[in-house]
């Protein structure tokens, strides 16, 4: 006896993703991976060290090279152009100051560095690792910096 036809699921747009966020408590952290909403598991505490050491380097570095612009963690960008059913939120972002000053602001327009702090789980069989073409894809839609250079990608790896 035959099966019942398997339907796939419809993918997410970006915007119908942040559609379902809205009705989301904000505790919970979803990212939208190849048009699906994906909830994603708290970090590590090694994994929130991280990210909190990169934030401060890079604050003081700012604080003293480029007063102009901050950094958050986590935060929302807009991609432009957008990556078709995809909207990361990056564990650490550079991004204009002026940008936090719309109140209830999630999404920024402009960037100038991203970093995601990935763990051993995230390198195999993950969901977000098997989508990892169209991850690293995103970076390519980067808006430019001022002087027009495309964006630029590095690498760093820190053992715990």
């Amino acid at each position: 006896m035959a099966g019942a036809p398997q339907r796939k699921p419809s993918r997410l747009s970006v915007e119908l993703f942040r559609g379902f966020l809205e009705g989301r408590p904000d505790e919970e952290h979803w990212e939208l991976i190849d048009g699906v909403a994906v909830m994603m598991a708290p970090p590590t505490l090694a994994h929130q060290r991280i990210a909190s050491n990169l934030q401060l380097l890079l604050n003081e570095a700012l604080e003293r090279q480029m007063p102009a612009l901050s950094v958050y963690q986590p935060a929302g960008l807009n991609l432009a152009p957008p990556v078709e059913n995809y909207d990361p939120k990056p564990d650490v972002v550079v991004i204009d100051s002026d940008a936090s000053e719309q109140p209830g602001e999630r999404y920024a327009n402009r960037f100038y560095l991203v970093a995601e702090i990935v763990s051993a789980s995230d390198r195999t069989g993950s969901l977000r690792s098997a989508c990892r073409p169209a991850h690293e894809r995103w970076l390519e839609g980067a808006s430019p910096r001022q002087s027009g250079r495309p964006p630029r990608t590095r690498r760093f790896r820190a053992a715990l």
